[in-house]
């Protein structure tokens, strides 16, 4: 997803057409009145990130892992959990595009077979509702630390949700018995609801 841009359509004086013009309008006027609501906007970076680490601790004491036999398996997880997290958040395009693809599709839906469509409402649901999407790739922490990559889903400024990238485990004991032959599983660790 590319934030907040999109194409729009010029006529041949390179003016917006009347009808793109309003969306324009509307959208700009959201974003400055985000940069309003913006508490973080005088402060100073040091304190952004004590107040990111605040916030990223108690996220993670809220969080469970979840064990899948596949990495496949836990790819799923992690699309259902951003899916269930940005529901939760008032965002429903993902929901739009997972009833397509289920066969339950909406027809405005159906009409855009790229799904176009759908990223332009989902990228004005979440900038309506403040809510922002970032990943950070595994390369930015160290090997024991790979969990903590994954889906950061901010809600004005806070971190709302956490979905971890699927990490590679060895298990070697279920519960009180230890394996014969370690097992490999791949762990997500989040904390939206199941």
């Amino acid at each position: 997803m590319s934030g907040i841009t999109t194409k729009v359509q010029l006529d041949e004086s390179g003016k917006l057409l009347p009808s793109e013009e309003k969306e324009v309008r509307g959208m700009t006027e959201l974003a400055s009145e985000m940069k309003q609501d913006d508490v973080t906007e005088k402060m100073f970076l040091e304190d952004i990130r004590s107040r990111d680490v605040d916030n990223l601790t108690l996220v993670l004491n809220a969080s469970q892992w979840h064990q899948f036999p596949t990495v496949e398996g836990a790819a799923h997880f992690m699309g259902e959990s951003l899916n269930r997290a940005l529901l939760k958040l008032g965002c429903n395009a993902l929901d739009l595009l997972r009833q397509k693809m289920d066969g339950e599709f909406d027809p405005k839906v159906a009409m855009f077979p790229g799904n176009p469509y759908v990223e332009r409402v989902l990228q004005k649901q979440m900038l309506m509702r403040k809510v922002k999407c970032e990943h950070r790739p595994p390369g930015m922490y160290s090997p024991e630390d790979q969990w903590k990559s994954g889906m950061y889903i901010y809600k004005g400024n806070e971190i709302a949700y956490f979905i971890s990238n699927p990490v590679k485990t060895v298990v070697k004991r279920k519960g009180v018995l230890y394996l014969a032959t370690p097992e490999v599983v791949f762990v997500v660790k989040t904390n939206v609801s199941i």
